[in-house]
């Protein structure tokens, strides 16, 4: 069981340092410029465990196009690191800032063109997500020391 607890938390940390290195690249990637096609706030329910009922979450969702060497794509992808999870009123805010017809700033891979994002670097969830990764870490090492 605790040979497991490693394993995932290695892959893991392994995971989430692919997602850091990739949004510190993207801060040198070459810039294009886009166009919001649509914005929402998407609301996020899971499902209730006994009688609690689970708070919602909220994803500003963003679907933006833009071209590079003549190829239109398009992407929903805001930053590295998944998709946002927060409240509705910074979910709110985040999407005012990307309004449907708007011009906007992409960020996109020269090696690969159909991999942009909005912001580029690393949002703060993504060092917390780590952090998670090295307690499974900790908490396997420790389980598997106390067997010894």
């Amino acid at each position: 069981m605790f040979y497991f607890i490693l394993v995932f938390g290695l892959v893991w940390v392994f995971g989430m340092l692919y997602v850091i290195i990739m949004g510190l690249r993207s801060k040198s990637w070459p810039l294009t410029t886009g166009k919001i096609v649509s914005s929402e706030v998407r609301k996020q329910v899971s499902r209730a465990r006994g009688n609690r009922p689970n708070p919602a979450s909220y994803q500003p969702y963003v679907l933006y196009e833009y071209s590079v060497g003549g190829n239109r794509m398009q992407s929903e992808q805001l930053a590295f690191g998944g998709r946002m999870q927060v409240s509705e009123k910074r979910a709110q805010k985040i999407i005012e800032n990307y309004p449907a017809g708007k011009n906007i700033p992409v960020y996109y891979n020269p090696q690969k063109h159909t991999q942009s994002v909005l912001i580029a670097g690393n949002v703060i969830g993504v060092y917390i997500m780590l952090a998670f990764g090295f307690v499974f870490i900790a908490l396997g090492v420790a389980g598997i020391a106390l067997k010894w």
